[in-house]
């Protein structure tokens, strides 16, 4: 597979808030890259696991600026990369209607990314991401 898959998210939120984070971006990707997702397997008692992401995703520490900027990189190349963002605005909404609505409000400028998913081409997305190091 020539797919590649990442997350980076601000190193510096709350451990909550990274989980958080990860959590809704890889639903996202889930819902947008089916196909991403493995069959439901069964152990020995033939006890139902569901299935899992058939690659890995690792994920990458940043900060507000370095997801800004890789953010705007990422968008210059809409055909190889698919980005999925996550900033506080979401994360600030009690439902999506919410969201939707002051979304609609905002600017681009004001909103604070705590994370970003970048799927696309292994060329690329390590163009982007290479030198980046794993949120430990």
């Amino acid at each position: 597979m020539d797919r590649k898959c990442v997350m980076i998210v601000d190193k510096t939120l709350p451990l909550g808030l990274i989980a958080n984070t990860t959590a809704i971006l890889g639903t996202a990707l889930g819902k947008l890259e089916g196909e991403i997702v493995g069959t439901d397997v069964y152990d020995m008692k033939e006890h139902i696991h569901r299935g899992i992401v058939t690659i890995s995703i690792p994920v990458l520490k940043g900060d507000e600026f370095l997801i800004r900027e890789l953010l705007k990189q990422a968008n210059y190349y809409p055909n190889e990369v698919l980005v999925i963002d996550f900033c506080d605005l979401a994360q600030s909404c009690r439902d999506y209607s919410e969201y939707i609505d002051k979304m609609k409000l905002a600017s681009e400028a004001s909103l604070k990314y705590f994370g970003i998913c970048l799927y696309g081409t292994r060329t690329r997305i390590n163009k982007l991401t290479g030198n980046l190091s794993l949120l430990k």
